[in-house]
C-alpha cells in the first residue's frame, strides 16, 4: 500500500513538473517568436529605408548620357556591396572638355554612401560653379572641401575619412587626356597594350603627405580605350585558393576584351568577378567584400 501511494505521489509530482515545464517552454517560445518578429520588422524597415536611400543616391549620380553622347562607346559597371555604395562616378562637360571621375570613399554601405553624396556635391560645386577643370586642381579643391566639411585636423579623435579617386579630362577636339589620381590610376589601352597612368600615393582627405596632386598628360588617338576603377574589383577574394583578383589580372582582362562592344565588356567583367567570387570552395563562395566600380569608354 505504501509503495502504491508513493508511486501515485511521484506520478502526480512528475505530471505537475511536466506541465510546469511545458508552460515555461510555451512562454519562452512565444517570447522568442515575438522577438524574432520584432527583429524581422525592424530589419524590413531598415532595409526599406536603405533601399529608398539607394534611389536618392542613384538620382544624384550624373546621367550616363553625358558619357555616351561624347564618346564612341562606353559602360559603367556599378555593384554596391550593401544596397548603397561608397563608390561613385562623376561625369561632366565644360566647353569642349569631357570630365570623368571614379572615386572610392572610406567605408561602404551607409557610411560610404554619405561620403559619396558629399563627393558628388563637391564635384558639382568645383566644376560647375567654380569652373575648375584641371584634374590636379580639382583634386586639390576636393581635398580642401573634405577636410573643411569633416572638420579634420591634427588632433586626437579627428576623422580619417576621405576618398581615393581617378580623374581625367579629355579635350574632345585634340583628344589630349589630362589625368590626376589619388591612389587610383587610369588604364589606357592602345595598340593592344595597356598603359597605366600612375596616381599620387595620398588620398583626398587629411593625410601625412599633403603635397599638391600632380597632372599627367597623354595624347589619345581614335579607338583608344580608357578605364577608371575603384579597388573593389581587384581586391575581391575568390578562386580556388581564396586570393585577391589583383590589378594585373584586371589589366590583362581589359586588354583581352577592349575590342569588344562596351556593353559586352561590361557583361564579361561582371560575369568574371562573380565566377571568381563563387569559385571559392568554402561556404558556397566568397562574399563581395567591397563596392565595385569600373568605368570604360573609347574616343
Amino acid at each position: 500500500v505504501v509503495l502504491i501511494f508513493f508511486i501515485r505521489y511521484r506520478e502526480r509530482k512528475l505530471r505537475k513538473e511536466k506541465e510546469y515545464l511545458e508552460q515555461v517552454v510555451k512562454e519562452r517560445t512565444a517570447e522568442v517568436v515575438a522577438q524574432k518578429e520584432h527583429i524581422e520588422a525592424q530589419k524590413e524597415e531598415i532595409t526599406s529605408s536603405i533601399t529608398y536611400a539607394r534611389r536618392i543616391q542613384q538620382a544624384v549620380l550624373p546621367h550616363f548620357e553625358i558619357l555616351s553622347e561624347n564618346t564612341s562607346d562606353c559602360f559603367i559597371l556599378y555593384k554596391p556591396r550593401d544596397i548603397v555604395s561608397g563608390d561613385f562616378y562623376w561625369i561632366g562637360k565644360s566647353n569642349n572638355q569631357l570630365i570623368v571621375a571614379a572615386a572610392d570613399c572610406t567605408g561602404h554601405g551607409v557610411p560610404g554612401a554619405f561620403m559619396s553624396m558629399l563627393g558628388i556635391s563637391f564635384m558639382n560645386k568645383i566644376v560647375n560653379e567654380l569652373k575648375v577643370n584641371l584634374p590636379e586642381q580639382v583634386l586639390n579643391h576636393m581635398r580642401t572641401n573634405v577636410i573643411t566639411s569633416l572638420k579634420q585636423g591634427n588632433y586626437e579623435g579627428t576623422t580619417k575619412d576621405g576618398m581615393d579617386m581617378a580623374l581625367c579630362v579629355i579635350n574632345l577636339e585634340t583628344l589630349e587626356l589630362s589625368f590626376a589620381g589619388a591612389y587610383n590610376p587610369a588604364v589606357i589601352i592602345t595598340n593592344n597594350e595597356a598603359i597605366e597612368l600612375k596616381a599620387d600615393r595620398m588620398p583626398v582627405g587629411l593625410h601625412i603627405k599633403m603635397d599638391d596632386f600632380k597632372q599627367e598628360t597623354y595624347q589619345l588617338k581614335k579607338g583608344d580605350c580608357v578605364y577608371l576603377f575603384s579597388d573593389g574589383f581587384q581586391d575581391q577574394m575568390g578562386g580556388p585558393d581564396g586570393r585577391k583578383f589583383m590589378r594585373k589580372n584586371l589589366r590583362d582582362l581589359l586588354v583581352s576584351i577592349h575590342n569588344k562592344p562596351f556593353v559586352e565588356q561590361q557583361a564579361i567583367l561582371e560575369n568574371t568577378i562573380e565566377h571568381w567570387r563563387m569559385s571559392y570552395p568554402v561556404n558556397g563562395g566568397a562574399e563581395q567584400i567591397d563596392d565595385i566600380l569600373v568605368l570604360g569608354f573609347t574616343v
